[in-house]
């Protein structure tokens, strides 16, 4: 059994009415589609293990989630506001960073939180040059992942410069952003909240942020 079956047989028959942005529901739950998808991209347990999770360690240091610290010590932080994993926008701008950085690969690592459950954690590995197109293109294993209120990941790539923590089932939607002083200038500039989201994310962030 692939590790991705529960995944193809838990979400085929999903229906939540924020999900039909990218996938129409008339459209939801093409197997084949999914399956095809599951098979590029698809993160495998060993791969992770054995190569994947040390980077994440590398970066991130809490596998709780907010309201605790998420980065290790040696990354400066940034907070905007999330509930999703990727708006278009938001990707193209971590794309943006992550080719400034020189990632060859965008790895995203579903969060459970310590959570016993039967589910199978997201887990994929995209090459960097993915296109908006493309990494949207899985039917609705694309809109579980791009569009879940209720899922938390980290998100990260080869270079160990930099990670996004999307805690968008947080009481409040936010992303963390953590990034080395190399790479700073990218993510300082491309994430720029307006006053007023400033001022928004400051009354949500949890005390220490």
């Amino acid at each position: 059994m692939k590790e991705y079956t529960k995944i193809l047989e838990g979400y085929s028959q999903v229906h939540h009415s924020w999900m039909y942005k990218l996938v129409d529901e008339t459209e939801w739950g093409n197997i084949d589609v999914a399956t095809g998808y599951l098979t590029k991209y698809w993160l495998s347990d060993s791969e992770y293990e054995s190569y994947w999770r040390d980077i994440q360690n590398a970066i991130f240091t809490n596998a709780v989630g907010l309201p605790g610290k998420i980065f290790n010590i040696d990354f400066e932080t940034k907070v905007v506001k999330g509930g999703c994993l990727f708006t278009q926008q938001d990707f193209l701008r971590i794309q943006k960073c992550m080719l400034e950085a020189g990632d060859q690969n965008l790895i995203v690592v579903e969060n459970l939180k310590g959570e016993v459950t039967n589910e199978q954690p997201f887990k994929f590995r995209f090459p960097v040059g993915i296109s908006w197109e493309e990494i949207t293109s899985g039917n609705f294993v694309s809109s579980v992942l791009l569009e879940s209120v209720y899922k938390e990941f980290f998100v990260f790539g080869d270079t160990s410069l930099w990670g996004m923590y999307t805690a968008s089932d947080y009481e409040f939607p936010l992303d963390v952003i953590g990034f080395r002083v190399e790479v700073q200038d990218c993510f300082l500039e491309l994430f720029n909240p307006s006053e007023d989201e400033i001022a928004e994310i400051k009354k949500w962030i949890p005390p220490g942020y």
